[in-house]
């Protein structure tokens, strides 16, 4: 059996996640009471949400006391062993990913979707154009646009807001 809990300085980052992720979908949830998809889905959903908003902190560190993340992942040593190669370090209380590397987490992404292909599932580019999602952010702190302007069944109402 591979040893998925220690990086292998000869595999690419791409290869030892996609490692990790054939172990708890071969060895490790089978054997249990899990479901390979959800855990996959909330790894994928972790990566993405820090690749989407890279300097938003709540998607930067991921309490341990979460039920989700008990029950679909942390029961797992390769699912751990998988986001400690996305670069998060594990404490007492969570996880927490301190720096960022675009390409890096990038790679792990594209490791799940390579994953959830081969097993015969197809993953939505996360960066597909979606109509129903804003696209008008802030770099400043303040609160987005949608929330500031709201749309009454009469016609737009304005929200004021205080500028810095």
């Amino acid at each position: 059996m591979i040893d998925t809990t220690q990086k292998n300085e000869n595999l690419s980052t791409k290869e030892q996640a996609g490692t990790c992720l054939a172990v708890m979908a071969t060895s490790e949830i089978p054997t249990s009471d899990g479901n390979v998809k959800e855990s996959i889905e909330l790894l994928f959903k972790i990566v993405n949400n820090i690749l989407g908003n890279p300097m938003e902190q709540k998607f930067r560190k991921i309490p341990k006391k979460s039920q989700a993340l008990q029950k679909k992942v942390l029961r797992f040593p390769s699912a751990v062993a998988f986001l400690k190669i996305c670069g998060f370090e594990e404490s007492a209380d969570d996880f927490q990913l301190l720096g960022f590397n675009n390409e890096h987490l990038a790679k792990c992404s594209e490791a799940i979707a390579d994953f959830v292909k081969q097993m015969g599932g197809k993953v939505q580019d996360p960066n597909a154009f979606d109509p129903y999602k804003a696209c008008v952010s802030s770099s400043t702190g303040s609160k987005p646009l949608t929330e500031v302007l709201k749309v009454g069944g009469s016609g737009a109402t304005f929200k004021h807001q205080q500028m810095d």
